[in-house]
This record gives structure tokens, sequence and C-alpha cells, in this order.
């Protein structure tokens, strides 16, 4: 999994994933950065597309967007990570945006389990809110 954010830790990153995906760290990285490139690239226009339009005020069911994402990351699911949203309100809002690759980088289903309840917010970028990641995990599997 690659988060591109300061709270990176990259060696445990490196060995939950990275060490079984046959490629050394760098490659590793580089080739996390492209997946997050290649399917990460346009995913809010692609959204909206699907009727998902960032807002502060508007709340969207978690299926909705669960099934918008699917469709938008070829028929694979993605997971759906959610924060607590800091202010007044008692709501959730889009944090990260999972998807998952084989070690061979191969688009599969997400099997995690959203942490989001049944209504969460898709924050604006403007809102000083977290801003929106795709996330590509890439997992082995042992034998």
């Amino acid at each position: 999994m690659l988060v591109l954010s300061s709270r990176i830790n990259t060696p445990t990153l490196w060995k939950k994933h990275g060490k079984y995906s046959g490629l050394g760290v760098r490659e590793y990285f580089e080739k996390s950065l492209q997946l997050l490139k290649d399917d990460g690239k346009g995913l809010k226009a692609k959204l909206v597309a699907e009727k998902i339009t960032p807002s502060i005020f508007k709340t969207y069911k978690l299926a909705d967007i669960q099934a918008a994402v699917k469709k938008i990351n070829g028929g694979f699911s993605g997971t759906i990570i959610c924060v607590q949203r800091k202010g007044s309100s008692n709501k959730q809002q889009i944090q990260e945006i999972r998807f998952r690759y084989t070690n061979a980088f191969w688009k599969q289903n997400n099997l995690s389990p959203s942490n989001c309840g049944p209504e969460i917010l898709y924050p604006t970028p403007d809102s000083g809110l977290t801003e929106v990641v795709s996330v590509p995990e890439v997992y082995h599997h042992p034998l």
C-alpha cells in the first residue's frame, strides 16, 4: 500500500507489501507511484461522472460510492477509508480510496472492508479537509 502523506512509514510498507513483489525497494515504490498516476488520475472527474460530487453538505450512501468505484476500476472493487469529520457535525468523510493489485500488478478485487458508516461525505479539496487519494495496494498470496 502506498499513501502519499507525511505519515508514510516506508519500512513498514516495504515489509508488508513490497518485498513480495519481486522488485527492489526503489522499483517497487516507482511502480506504486506509476499505478497511482495511471489508476488514480482523474478519479474525482470519474466519480463526478457517476454522480458522486464533492460537497461538505451532501452525504452519499457508502453502497453508491462503492458501486461507482467498482465501475471506474474496470469491475474490480475498491476499499473506501473514512475518518471522522472535525467540527460540529458527527459525520464521516472519505479519506482514501484503495485499489488492490496482485504482486504481478494485475488489478484484483479489494477484500478489505470499508471502515465507513452507511452515510458519508465526499469532501471538496478547498474545504480544508483531507484530499481523497487513490491508493494502490500490492498484496502477496502466501503459499
